[in-house]
C-alpha cells in the first residue's frame, strides 16, 4: 500500500495486475476494468469494484466445485462426469430435478451431482471426494448412496437397449464378421470373503473362480463407443450364466427375428434360439473326440479378436469397484441369516 497525491490509500499493483480478473461472476468468466495509465487516475469504485473481485475469485478457489465451476471446460467436464459437454450435464440435471428428494449436506444440487458422478466415472475414493468438496467421509457416503438409489428411481425404466436398426447403422468396424450382431452379453464376478453362514457359502461359492463371489449380468452394444445398455443386480456366485441371463430379461428383449447376440458358451440357450429365431454366437464346443474343427477354430478367432474390445471397455469403467459396497451389504445380509 502507498498514498497517491490526494492522499487516498492505493495498491501498489502493476498495470497488468490491475487488469487479470475484473469482475469475476459465478460463473467464472470475467471482465476486464477500465485500463489507466497511471494508478492514480483509478476512481474508489473502480477500487472496490477490483477488491470484490479478487474477494470473489479467492470464494471460488475456495468453494466446493460444482458443474458451474467447469462451464467452460467440456474437457473437464467430460473426465469427471463423462457427458461430452457442460450444456448436456446440466441438461440431464435438470432433467433428474432432484429437489427435496435429496439433503443438503451444505452443498447445493450441483455440487452433490458433480460430486456422485466423479465416484462414478473415475471412482475416486470417499476420504478424496470429502476433502474436494469440504465435507465429511460419512456425509460423502450417505449422499452418494441417497443419490444412487434416486437416480434409479428416476431412470430405472427408460429403455436402455439400443435398437437393432441403430446398432447396425453405427457397428464398430471390428464387427465386420458379424453384421447382424446387435448386442454382447457376459458376466461379471466379484469375489467376496467367505460368509461364515454355510448356506450363504454354499450359494456364493464358483468352482470356475475357486471362491465366493457375486455375479451380475452385462450387456453392451458393438456400436463404435461400446456403450453399457444394462448392467444387473447382483445374484450369489452359483447361478449359471444361462439362468442369470433368464432371470435378468435377456429372453424378453423385443429384438427382430435373425438377429445375433454374442455370448460366452455358458449362454447357450437353445431353446430361446428355436422361439425367438435369434443366434447366440458363441465359441464352438470341443466335438466328440475332444477336438476342434478348423472352421470352429477360425470362428472362435474371430470372436476372441472383437472380444477383447468389449473386455477393455468393461475394465476402463471399473464396474467392479463401483459395485463394491452392494458386495458389502449383500454379505452382511448373508451372515445375518
Amino acid at each position: 500500500m502507498h498514498t497517491d497525491g490526494s492522499g487516498r490509500a492505493s495498491r501498489s499493483r502493476s498495470h497488468s495486475e490491475i487488469v487479470l480478473e475484473g469482475n469475476t461472476s459465478s460463473s467464472g468468466r470475467s471482465r476486464a476494468l477500465p485500463a489507466s495509465s497511471n494508478i492514480a487516475d483509478f476512481s474508489q469504485d473502480d477500487e472496490i469494484q477490483l477488491l470484490r473481485a479478487e474477494i470473489l475469485s479467492l470464494k471460488l478457489q475456495t468453494m466446493p466445485p460444482s458443474l458451474e465451476t467447469y462451464e467452460n471446460d467440456d474437457e473437464t467436464i467430460s473426465l469427471y462426469t463423462g457427458f461430452p459437454s457442460y450444456a448436456i450435464a446440466r441438461l440431464v440435471l435438470e432433467l433428474v430435478d432432484p429437489g427435496l428428494n435429496v439433503e443438503r449436506w451444505s452443498l447445493n444440487e450441483s455440487q452433490q451431482f458433480l460430486l456422485v458422478f466423479m465416484k462414478l466415472r473415475q471412482n475416486f475414493l470417499f476420504l478424496r471426494l470429502a476433502k474436494r468438496f469440504k465435507i465429511g467421509k460419512t456425509t460423502v457416503s450417505r449422499l452418494f448412496d441417497r443419490w444412487i438409489n434416486f437416480l434409479y428411481l428416476r431412470f430405472a425404466k427408460l429403455p436402455m437397449f439400443l435398437s437393432a436398426e441403430y446398432v447396425q447403422q453405427h457397428l464398430h468396424p471390428s464387427f465386420s464378421s458379424f453384421p447382424k450382431c446387435v448386442l454382447i452379453t457376459d458376466s461379471l464376478s466379484v469375489y467376496v470373503p467367505r460368509p461364515k453362514n454355510l448356506t450363504a457359502q454354499s450359494i456364493t461359492y464358483n468352482d470356475y473362480y475357486g471362491g465366493n463371489v457375486m455375479k451380475e449380468l452385462i450387456d453392451i452394444a458393438p456400436t463404435t463407443d461400446f456403450p453399457i445398455v444394462f448392467l444387473s443386480e447382483l445374484f450369489s456366485g452359483a447361478i449359471s450364466d444361462k439362468e442369470l441371463a433368464v432371470r435378468c430379461g435377456l429372453t424378453k428383449l423385443n429384438y427382430p427375428l435373425g438377429i445375433e447376440i454374442m455370448a460366452d458358451k455358458g449362454f447357450h440357450l437353445q431353446d430361446v434360439e428355436q422361439e425367438k429365431q435369434w443366434k447366440f454366437v458363441i465359441p464352438s464346443f470341443l466335438d466328440e473326440s475332444g477336438q476342434c474343427s478348423s472352421t470352429d477354430i477360425g470362428n472362435k478367432m474371430k470372436i476372441s479378436s472383437v472380444r477383447i474390445r468389449v473386455d477393455h471397455a468393461i475394465d476402463s469403467l471399473s464396474i467392479p469397484c463401483c459395485i463394491e459396497r452392494g458386495t458389502e451389504d449383500f454379505c452382511e445380509s448373508l451372515n445375518s441369516k
